[in-house]
């Protein structure tokens, strides 16, 4: 004789599978902090790429300085000096270069877990993600970013009425994945 499924069945069916944390690369950064590169320039800070010889066929020919450091009209903010504006701008242009370069690139680090919620069907459930996090950063950075996308994944999966104790079950094993 076939017994009808209860509540208490059901529940049991529902587990959390696996839990890994992602760092993906960022394919669309905002890279606008450190300058930009454009046709023409706009401050007397701006660097010209051809005349350095760094400007090849159809690239722009100026990298003009972050608008942390001068305003609309080309003048250092934030009571900063010409020689800081300079300093600044030739670091940013350097950092920009070496990302052109593929010295170093953005990425994003999430959290996800794939659940089981009744019968066969699996769902992922991701933490929110941050983004624009350059490669290079320190490890303890990256280490903290990590705890702060698994307790917001912790949060969700709560939320979804995953016990305590099976959320603590299911983050003994953390995986990686670099994509």
């Amino acid at each position: 004789m076939k017994t009808k499924r209860t509540d208490a069945t059901t529940s049991e069916r529902k587990r959390i599978l696996s839990v890994t944390i992602k760092h993906t690369i960022d394919a669309d950064p905002d890279t606008s902090y450190l300058g930009e590169y454009s046709g023409r320039a706009t401050s007397d800070f701006s660097i010209d790429r051809r005349e350095r010889g760094d400007a090849g066929r159809n690239e722009f020919q100026y990298f003009n300085p972050s608008f942390n450091y001068v305003d609309k009209n080309g003048k250092p903010t934030d009571n900063l000096t010409p020689e800081e504006v300079t300093a600044y701008t030739e670091q940013d242009y350097q950092r920009m270069e070496a990302l052109n370069n593929c010295g170093w690139h953005y990425l994003g680090i999430s959290a996800t877990a794939e659940v089981q919620l009744t019968g066969d069907l699996t769902q992922k459930v991701r933490s929110g993600g941050l983004w624009g996090i350059e490669s290079d950063s320190d490890k303890s950075y990256f280490a903290e970013v990590e705890s702060d996308e698994l307790a917001n994944l912790k949060t969700e999966l709560h939320a979804m009425g995953f016990s305590k104790r099976a959320i603590t079950a299911a983050f003994r094993d953390v995986q990686r994945s670099d994509d």
